[in-house]
């Protein structure tokens, strides 16, 4: 595995590290407004965001173990690309401005949606337009991942993190 690979793998393990130190010492947080907001505590958006940051960097990290792996296996008589082989042309550049553009939008609808459709449902939609947006186009496999994140995260918004739930 190259040293650069090594490094980012070590901050990946860094951020979790610190994403599971912030969840603890939050936890045990004395909420002072719990009698007056019995819903959502104080710590809630503290207890998200390390959340969101320990989980992007596991799933950043594991994708550079596989690369790294990945990298192994490919012949090593290959020669190393050339900045102009590696940047973009007009024609990626016009998909991945595509592809965020989707996502931005599909966020906005999301966002206009959220109280007034179910919430499982509509992260379904979601999860399956971005999957659709980013290249995936296997329905055997948009599907049952829509369908099992958008179950995951009715549980950790409503029964682990006990959002309210309209």
């Amino acid at each position: 595995m190259e040293r650069r690979i090594k490094q980012e793998i070590g901050i990946s393990v860094l951020f979790i590290a610190i994403s599971v130190f912030v969840i603890f010492v939050v936890s045990g947080y004395e909420d002072p407004m719990k009698e007056q907001y019995k819903t959502l505590r104080s710590s809630f958006v503290p207890i998200l965001w390390a959340s969101v940051l320990g989980l992007l960097s596991l799933v950043y990290a594991v994708s550079l173990v596989v690369k790294g792996r990945v990298e192994k296996k490919e012949v090593k008589d290959s020669a190393p690309k050339s900045c102009e082989e590696t940047a973009l042309t007009s024609v990626d550049r016009r998909k991945v401005t595509m592809m965020v553009g989707v996502t931005a939008a599909a966020m906005i609808v999301y966002c206009l949606l959220l109280l007034r459709i179910n919430f499982i449902f509509n992260n379904m939609w979601l999860l399956f337009l971005t999957l659709y947006a980013y290249g995936e186009r296997s329905l055997k496999k948009t599907v049952p991942i829509a369908v099992l994140g958008a179950f995951g995260l009715w549980f950790l918004f409503v029964k682990v993190m006990q959002v309210p739930f309209y």
